[in-house]
């Protein structure tokens, strides 16, 4: 049986320029190699927004960070059935993180 999956990926960190984005930064990483079912991905995708929201709250005086998800589709992959979805958390300045899609065979 095959199932899709997501997998968090921290592709590189930049130097983070206040505490805000140091906390961010910090959390992003917690969800490095973590996989999940590819039906939940509005539900994490919330999670990590509501996530941010609180640690903007937290941390008033710098900038907030707004952040923003956006997908693409890779047709090279496998076939032209299949296609491989990215999907990349951007507003962050102080890393690069995707979500990468893939099959769990069980």
């Amino acid at each position: 049986m095959k199932q899709p999956i997501y997998l968090g990926h921290v592709r590189s960190h930049y130097v983070p320029k206040n505490k805000l984005q140091k906390a961010i930064s910090d959390y992003i990483d917690t969800l490095d190699g973590v996989a999940f079912p590819a039906d939940k991905l509005p539900e994490v995708k919330k999670e990590i927004s509501a996530k941010i929201e609180a640690l903007n709250k937290e941390h008033k005086r710098s900038t907030p960070v707004i952040p923003d998800f956006y997908s693409y589709k890779d047709s090279s992959w496998k076939s032209t059935k299949e296609k491989k979805i990215t999907c990349h958390l951007h507003g962050i300045q102080s890393i690069d993180f995707v979500f990468i899609k893939g099959i769990l065979e069980l």
